[in-house]
């Protein structure tokens, strides 16, 4: 069971609200608000070890994926916090229970400041630099913040990182008129779970989850690509001990890419597990896979 640190509620609007607490009492979560420049009320959660654990002097901080939300992390959550680890998270603008338009990306750097903000809040409270999770968009935003935003973290966990996307050249043509003539346009791409995890309870959940969408602005997609292609071009200038972990069945990121970016790093910072035959959604494939995905992250968050 987890054991939130309690805040006051704060309800934000633009979602299903009911179903949005729901999601987080499931994980014994206490959302509590926060407001970014353009204010927009951003949902942060934080969860606490249970009582007379011991608790470490770091916290690690969860970065999402594109039309997800934190809450979807509770198996990684409950095994962190079981073994003393304190974990924050928030909801990215247009995601989960913030607010902002489903899947837009608006201006550019809306993502890279708040997240800055939020984590940097999070230090805060417990007194250390985090070490970041990100997982796909959320390890691209990841990279991002301790390369070039040069982002205090004591060592960086990527999940799938999608620095690049499994795209036609055409699709990034169009993506780049979208971009220049309907910058704020949202189109509802689908939500395919079947292309991200092989376990069908999963991918059932998914879908039948409110908090999760389709949604993607042209905007939104253009910095992914264009962010993802920076950091893969900037490897070489990170500069703290990273977890990478690599879904070798992606369809959706292109793990050729991440493999790239890992050969660039410095030597002696990088650890990489390549998982052949895994889907995208590493910490929500199959459960045997799922089980040495978290263990690996154990083991290597010891050196903490």
């Amino acid at each position: 069971m987890l054991h939130p640190v309690y805040f006051l509620l704060h309800t934000t609007g633009g979602t299903d609200s009911y179903a949005a607490d729901k999601k987080a009492r499931s994980l014994n979560a206490q959302p509590c608000g926060a407001e970014t420049r353009m204010n927009a009320k951003i949902q942060t959660y934080r969860w606490n070890p249970p009582p007379d654990t011991i608790v470490r002097p770091h916290g690690i901080y969860l970065l999402h994926g594109t039309g997800e939300h934190a809450c979807r992390y509770e198996g990684l959550v409950t095994r962190l916090t079981s073994r003393g680890w304190r974990v924050g998270a928030h909801d990215h603008i247009g995601h989960g229970r913030s607010q902002g338009q489903r899947g837009l990306v608006y201006p550019e750097n809306v993502l890279s400041t708040t997240a800055t903000v939020q984590i940097e809040a999070f230090a805060n409270e417990t007194g250390a630099t985090p070490v970041l999770f990100g997982h796909s968009l959320g390890g691209v935003l990841a990279t991002q913040l301790v390369i070039e935003e040069k982002l205090a973290v004591s060592g960086l966990i990527l999940s799938a990182p999608a620095y690049a996307a499994v795209m036609r050249p055409i699709d990034r043509i169009k993506l780049r008129l979208l971009s220049t003539f309907a910058p704020k346009l949202c189109l509802d791409l689908g939500y395919d779970p079947s292309r991200l995890t092989k376990d069908v309870a999963v991918q059932q959940a998914a879908v039948a989850d409110p908090l999760i969408h389709g949604y993607k602005s042209a905007t939104l997609v253009n910095w992914l690509l264009d962010t993802g292609q920076r950091m893969i071009d900037k490897a070489a200038q990170l500069d703290v001990d990273t977890l990478l972990m690599i879904a070798g069945a992606d369809t959706v990121a292109d793990s050729s890419k991440t493999r790239l970016f890992a050969s660039k790093v410095p030597a002696g910072l990088l650890t990489v597990h390549d998982y052949e035959g895994d889907f995208h959604e590493l910490l929500n494939e199959t459960l045997e896979r799922r089980e040495r995905t978290l263990t690996d992250i154990e083991q290597w968050l010891e050196r903490f």
